[in-house]
Parts: C-alpha cells; sequence; structure tokens
C-alpha cells in the first residue's frame, strides 16, 4: 500500500516527540527559499520537468512540510509504515543525542528524511529559544515561560505541555528583527547555555551535511516520481483501448 496522508491527530503525533511531530508535519519554520530556481533549474536539467512541474516540486520541498512532499512525490516508493519508521527514527536521533553523519554515499531515504525532520526540528526549537530569551531582554517573556531558561535545555526536549508553550511565543515576539533575536540568544547562551550544546552541535553538524542530505533526497523521490507518471501513463493508454465489433 503506498504511503497516504496523517491526520494532523494520528496517534503516531503520541509516539514522538512533539518537537519531532511539527518537523514531519510542518513547514520548516526558515524555508531556505533562495534554493527554490537552483532546485527546479536541476529538476528540469535532470528529469527533463517542465517549468511548471519542476517550480511547483521544488516549492513543495522548501516550503511544504516533510510529510506533504513524502506524500507527493515519494508516495510510490514509501509506505503507510514507512511514517511511522522516519517518524520514529528521527526521535532516536534526538533522545539519543548522536551525530547523525551523512556523506555522499547515502541512500537510506529512511535516514534522510529522518535528518531532515531533525534539522526542521532543531531551526523551530531555536528560534523558540531566541524568542524567549529576547522577551526576557525587553521583560515582556510571560512567567508561565520563564522554565525555558531556568532548564536550559533545547525545545525539541519538550513534552506536549512546555512545547505548546514556547511555541505560542513566536506571537508576542512577532516582528522583532531577526539579529535581535539572535544577539538576545547569543548572550544567553553564552552566559547560561551549557546544556544546550549537545543539541546545538548536532544541528551544526546537520547544516555542514544539508546538501549530503538533500541532493539524494530529491534524485530518490524524482525517479519515484517519473515512475510513477510513467505507470499512470500505461494505465491511461489501457483504459482508452477498445475493441470494436466487426460489422456484418
Amino acid at each position: 500500500m503506498t504511503m497516504q496522508p496523517l491526520s494532523d491527530n494520528s496517534p503516531l503525533s503520541q509516539e514522538v516527540l512533539p518537537a519531532v511531530w511539527v518537523g514531519y508535519k510542518c513547514p520548516s519554520c526558515q524555508p531556505i527559499t533562495v534554493a527554490l530556481d537552483q532546485t527546479s533549474q536541476a529538476i528540469q536539467s535532470g528529469f527533463h520537468f517542465s517549468k511548471e512541474e519542476a517550480d511547483k516540486i521544488s516549492n513543495c520541498f522548501w516550503t511544504e512540510s516533510i510529510h506533504d512532499f513524502c506524500v507527493q512525490y515519494l508516495g510510490g516508493k514509501l509506505t503507510d509504515e514507512d511514517h511511522a519508521k522516519i517518524l520514529k527514527t528521527a526521535n532516536e536521533f534526538i533522545k539519543n543525542g548522536t551525530t547523525i553523519r551523512i556523506d555522499k554515499k547515502e541512500t537510506d531515504i529512511t535516514k534522510l528524511l529522518a535528518a531532515k525532520i531533525v534539522l526542521n526540528a532543531h531551526q523551530r526549537a531555536n528560534h523558540a529559544m531566541a524568542n524567549a530569551c529576547f522577551l526576557w531582554e525587553v521583560n515582556m517573556l510571560p512567567k508561565e515561560n520563564i522554565f525555558m531558561l531556568q532548564k536550559g535545555i533545547s525545545p525539541v526536549f519538550y513534552e506536549k505541555d512546555e512545547f505548546e508553550r514556547s511555541e505560542m511565543l513566536k506571537d508576542k515576539a512577532y516582528g522583532a528583527p531577526e539579529d535581535r533575536l539572535s544577539r538576545a540568544f547569543t548572550n544567553w547562551f553564552h552566559r547560561a547555555g551549557m546544556r544546550y550544546i549537545p543539541a546545538f552541535n548536532q544541528m551544526r553538524e546537520l547544516v555542514r551535511d544539508i546538501r549530503h542530505m538533500i541532493i539524494p533526497i530529491l534524485e530518490i523521490s524524482m525517479k519515484s516520481h517519473t515512475k510513477e507518471k510513467r505507470i499512470a501513463r500505461r494505465r491511461h493508454r489501457t483504459r482508452r483501448c477498445c475493441w470494436r465489433s466487426r460489422e456484418g
């Protein structure tokens, strides 16, 4: 059975950390939009897709969720069970805190997608912590969020209640310049961020290897998508075939 969409209240959401679920089901909070045109051009030249379709694929990859990309462009290769495998692999990566090694020879699509989820989760967590640090500096951090600075760990490790409280800060910090958020986070990190270092290091390694992560995902997904298109065309031609009865 090919991969089907997961509902927002899927039981799988209860089996992994909230950051992992959001990293899979929601768009990246920091999409690399500068790569949109480059990715589209690579898809056009490498797989002979039209510009319109290549743009659509590139936009889905960079600005929509990993989940949606998997369903649309890896649905013929992955199954419903692979949703759970990808999510649980990402969950283990974060909980274990290990360095995720991705080199140019990596072809395990589960590992590659799980690594991208982890990167999304770290980016969102860092943004939430930056919001907290900024709001603290301007005396606007809600009392129920002070625990974020006291704990000193990345929000990727938060359970449901704490994670949801950290996510709410984006509304209070809305419009704050990115450099102010980054500076506030850096000030806090150098002062009290010792427990944050393992998560920060894991993300840094993923950013370093992002090219080795992204290229195989796109290659595997485009080959799968091309194969599905060919199968669909063959089925369409078969349905149109008919026998004409002989006259007389």
